[in-house]
């Protein structure tokens, strides 16, 4: 039987060799990019913060680095060495580094996979009269959060994976439908059964064999990072015969921690009170969990320069998991404005397809120099709305073409069709998508009730 001091040094050092993970590629790989794109709640990230060089022009870049690789070591030192007066303030200089990195210094469009470790990290920390806990319903919420960003219909009717050349990976496709509803039901319930005794044997399994599955699409970076926090909080205590057994008196979280956890929620339900499809607008990217949301492909182009003599960038993908970010782009086409002293306009055109269905026109401005990107309201000059077809796709890939504008990627008529099955599901969707959302909602709501009552003195 682990005690809890060594169930925390086991999950300790668990979350130090993801952030070893995690801050490797940036050694070799500058973060930062000489045009980078920056947060919309810190747009000046390029003026204020400096650029560090890499090899071959500096040292700077691998110096930084040489300092986290250092805290890294020593944090695993006084893990082994059990000095958790020590480890603990390290993981946490550990935690606001990755935090700078990816939510001040950086907007990649990775953020996702450093949110997802950075959560129960967080929840340990803060939690301090029962760190365990506080990271183990954390990671239940994380599990959650993979089911809301499902309610919809790539997912609902599986129109996602029925888009892809491949399909699903070992399914028929006439079984896409039934294994994306089985999936997102286990999500909505999943997470949550892993904080019972009577059910966590069976969770761990079943979310085991996902994150397993998941190697087809995505390799190893995401599951290996999934499995060390599932295995780690809950297999020392499978069954439930431990000294923390989940919601009853001894398992109570802090005000910290319950601070943190409430505005995690938010963040993930912002994007369902917009007007317009945030899957489409990616208002809200990099501010909640959207990791796996739709199928996408994207076209865009923008013109600078005189009449005379106009430049032309241009950009495709048939990648099914790049998002196609229009802040992305237009952010990238404003910067010859501000490179231009003649004032010429900057033309953007932006085109985007999500789960086979049609390519809708965006962005259609003859000049963006004026135009903002807001993060806070409603974007008009995003054709969110009255979105004009201009195309169809052809089936994608998982990890397709990127590059210049691939010819013959949209076609004049429908190439995608729909399955008989998925055409069955279809005239529900809009009813199952409330379903879930209320299954959803309401699983929190009993998660909340439970622990009041089971945790009361």
């Amino acid at each position: 039987m682990i005690s809890q001091k060594n169930w925390e040094r086991f999950f300790a050092l668990g979350t130090t060799s993801v952030f070893l993970f995690d801050f490797h590629p940036f050694v070799t790989r500058n973060p930062q990019g000489r045009e980078n794109n920056c947060w919309p709640h810190f747009v000046d990230c390029n003026q204020i913060l400096p650029y560090l060089d890499g090899l071959p022009q500096s040292y700077n870049l691998h110096i930084f680095f040489m300092l986290i690789f250092g805290v890294i070591l020593a944090t695993y030192g006084f893990i082994v060495l059990n000095k958790e007066k020590i480890y603990i303030p390290l993981i946490w200089v550990l935690t606001l580094t990755k935090l700078f990195i990816a939510y001040f210094w950086i907007f990649s469009g990775q953020h996702n996979f450093y949110f997802f470790h950075l959560l129960p990290t967080i929840a340990f920390l803060l939690n301090r009269n029962n760190r365990i806990f506080g990271a183990q319903v954390m990671w239940a919420l994380c599990y959650s959060f993979s089911a809301i960003v499902k309610f919809d219909e790539g997912w609902i009717e599986g129109t996602y994976f029925s888009a892809l050349k491949l399909g699903m990976p070992l399914f028929h496709d006439n079984l896409i439908p039934l294994m994306t509803l089985t999936v997102i039901i286990f999500e909505i319930f999943g997470g949550w059964a892993l904080l019972y005794s009577k059910t966590r044997k069976a969770a761990v399994g079943v979310w085991t064999i996902f994150h397993v599955y998941s190697v087809t699409m995505v390799g190893f970076f995401y599951p290996v990072r999934c499995i060390v926090n599932l295995w780690i909080l809950f297999l020392p205590n499978l069954n439930g015969n431990n000294n923390i057994e989940a919601f009853n008196s001894n398992t109570r979280l802090n005000k910290s921690a319950w601070a943190f956890i409430i505005f995690v929620i938010c963040m993930q339900l912002v994007p369902h009170t917009f007007n317009e499809n945030p899957k489409q607008t990616l208002r809200w990217e990099g501010y909640h969990f959207n990791m796996f949301d739709a199928n996408y492909q994207c076209i865009n182009e923008y013109s600078y320069g005189p009449e005379t003599n106009r430049k032309k960038v241009s950009y495709s993908t048939t990648n099914s998991m790049y998002r196609c970010s229009p802040r992305k782009t237009f952010l990238k086409a404003q910067q010859q404005c501000k490179k231009d002293q003649n004032q010429h306009p900057v033309s953007l055109v932006f085109i985007k397809s999500m789960n086979g269905q049609p390519f809708y026109e965006l962005v259609n401005e003859k000049n963006i120099c004026d135009l903002e990107f807001s993060m806070w309201g409603e974007n008009k000059w995003l054709n969110t709305k009255n979105t004009k077809i201009v195309g169809y796709p052809k089936k994608n890939e998982i990890s397709g073409y990127s590059g210049n504008i691939s010819v013959g990627m949209i076609s004049a008529t429908p190439v995608i069709e729909k399955l008989a099955v998925q055409k069955l599901i279809e005239p529900f969707t809009p009813y199952l998508r409330m379903l879930f959302f209320i299954l959803w909602m309401g699983m929190l709501f009993l998660m909340l009730v439970v622990y009041l009552k089971k945790t009361k003195k």
